[in-house]
């Protein structure tokens, strides 16, 4: 709408332009008395098409306001258009957040969940306590085991070309049996 308003504005011929009068010679006088003359000539030409185009300017602002309840309409319907658009961003973001955050649990977790949830209402919490303190030591077992292999790897490459004393020797292998037990045992 404002588009089509400021289209309608055009620039204007500037009517008040002074003339730079030189005393000089008749004949500049006569000169500058003939560029008066068709100054006016111009200037009443001009004051002619400033009428047309004022004409004009009122028909294209009359037209505008026809036109100003169909673009009203636009409007509306833009701004609606707009806001189901918005809205509907919105859901597609929390959708995509929600199936970030929710995580399935696996088998395991889900029994564990549903065992805690039965002890609960049972109140049985020295079961529930018996039950974690088996699943931490497994949990421990395992990381001492990975630990020891670690060491013994470790030894094995940065002191394979090297004469090691008594007891160096002696940790080593104690080292390597008990590991070797405990997979054994496993």
């Amino acid at each position: 709408m404002l588009v089509r308003k400021q289209q309608t504005y055009t620039l204007i011929d500037d009517e008040d332009q002074v003339v730079k009068e030189k005393k000089t010679s008749a004949s500049e006088s006569r000169k500058s008395d003939k560029r008066k003359r068709r100054f006016r000539k111009q200037s009443e030409q001009s004051d002619d098409s400033d009428q047309e185009d004022s004409r004009n300017v009122r028909r294209k602002v009359s037209e505008d306001e026809d036109d100003g309840s169909e673009s009203e309409e636009e409007r509306v319907r833009d701004q609606k258009e707009r806001q189901e658009l918005e809205q509907h961003l919105r859901d597609l973001d929390t959708a995509r957040t929600r199936k970030l955050t929710e995580q399935k649990l696996s088998k395991k977790e889900q029994e564990e969940a549903l065992r805690r949830a039965n002890a609960l209402k049972k109140d049985d919490l020295h079961s529930l306590r018996k039950v974690s303190r088996q699943e931490y030591l497994k949990k421990r077992e395992h990381k001492k085991l990975e630990e020891l292999r670690d060491e013994i790897e470790d030894e094995q490459y940065l002191f394979s070309g090297e004469k090691l004393t008594e007891t160096e020797l002696r940790e080593f292998r104690y080292k390597k049996e008990l590991y070797d037990l405990v997979k054994k045992r496993r």
